[in-house]
């Protein structure tokens, strides 16, 4: 029920209200350069109708989060209060891989205006294959990462996939900035350490095995002698 004083704010702009509103239920984030000006973008462009709209959401159990210069606003559930849809593992997977794979972007300043990190599908792919190899992780084939993409993931506008181009055999990608934000930095973190231990062990692995190598063969060797 809205008060008295929102009323007054919101005046005709009601249906807009409504329309901001619905498209954050059901899509979860709205980016402003994928979106042409819109409803939407003048209610959450408006910092008092913002207020409302994320006064509703607050009431469910969301938090509205945002960020102008980067130019994406989107709800966010508080785990504690709100019970969500669970990943699959698969998905966690990829949605981590991504946000690991903005901050690679980030880092050797691949960014468009908006934050969006400019990739590949065949950059993602190397990115994500790696890691898997690394850190042992389960089988997954690029035909299912980029179907993820195009479906799930580019539904809540967290990438942009491209058109097919068949001179490089490739889709060019966007991330969006907010994936930090969905993967969560100690997430990040813990992903990465592991990663590090993960290396760590396997040289250690691979010290070993070839100094127990080397023992074999130097014992061996005085056998013969």
């Amino acid at each position: 029920m809205l008060r008295e004083e929102d009323t007054a704010i919101i005046g005709d702009r009601l249906p807009d209200v409504r329309k901001a509103i619905h498209h954050l239920t059901h899509r979860q984030f709205f980016c402003i350069a994928a979106e042409r000006a819109s409803a939407v973008r003048r209610v959450l462009e408006n910092p008092a109708l913002r207020t409302i709209v994320a006064r509703h959401f607050d009431f469910a159990g969301y938090d509205l989060e945002f960020n102008e210069s980067e130019g994406w606003y989107g709800v966010i559930p508080r785990i504690e209060e709100v019970t969500t849809p669970k990943m699959s593992p698969t998905q966690t997977l990829v949605l981590l891989c991504l946000a690991l794979h903005w901050t690679r972007c980030m880092e050797r300043g691949d960014l468009d205006l908006w934050a969006n990190a400019i990739t590949t599908l065949n950059e993602l792919w190397l990115d994500i294959e790696d890691r898997l190899v690394r850190g042992q992780g389960p089988v997954i084939k690029v035909e299912r990462v980029l179907e993820m993409l195009k479906g799930e993931f580019s539904h809540k506008s967290i990438v942009n996939v491209g058109e097919f181009d068949a001179e490089s055999d490739d889709y060019g990608i966007s991330i969006r900035p907010f994936v930090r934000l969905l993967a969560g930095e100690d997430t990040l973190v813990r992903i990465n350490r592991f990663l590090n231990i993960a290396d760590a062990e396997a040289r250690r692995s691979q010290a070993e095995a070839y100094r127990e190598w080397g023992e074999a063969t130097a014992a061996t060797a005085d056998e013969g002698g």
